[in-house]
């Protein structure tokens, strides 16, 4: 795919920004883009969170686990008892979490996904740690 310098530069701003974004130092509270805990530097105001906002957090990060899970257990029990009942089942519950997800984007805005999707990367990060036996690479 060919781009042109403009679109190149874009991107690169683009990518910098987000790399800024989701790997400033975590461990000074005070750089938490979501600090609730009410150490904000000076000038700074704690953000406060509404229960919409943690409502669609909860939304965002519980679509995927479930519409996955509930798909591949329903296939399972569609295959064990060959039922066609389950299979579209399955698919009527992953085509829910869909709607999870929709509602969850409205609930919490842009930096509700921003957020969810760090809890996400942290949760599939621990998920993957017991198959590896709770070892990391490093």
């Amino acid at each position: 795919m060919h781009r042109t310098e403009g679109e190149r530069i874009f991107l690169h701003i683009r990518k910098k920004r987000v790399h800024q974004a989701f790997h400033r130092n975590t461990s000074d509270r005070r750089q938490n883009p979501l600090n609730t805990n009410g150490f904000a530097m000076r000038g700074e105001k704690t953000m406060k969170f509404s229960l919409k906002f943690w409502i669609g957090i909860v939304l965002l990060t519980t679509n995927q686990p479930l519409g996955w899970g509930a798909m591949l257990a329903c296939d399972a029990i569609a295959i064990n008892k060959q039922d066609e009942f389950f299979f579209y089942l399955g698919i009527a519950l992953y085509a829910l979490s869909w709607g999870m997800l929709g509602l969850g984007a409205l609930l919490a805005g842009p930096e509700g996904i921003r957020y969810s999707r760090l809890l996400l990367k942290k949760a599939w990060r621990r998920f993957a740690l017991l198959f590896r036996g709770g070892k990391s690479k490093e």
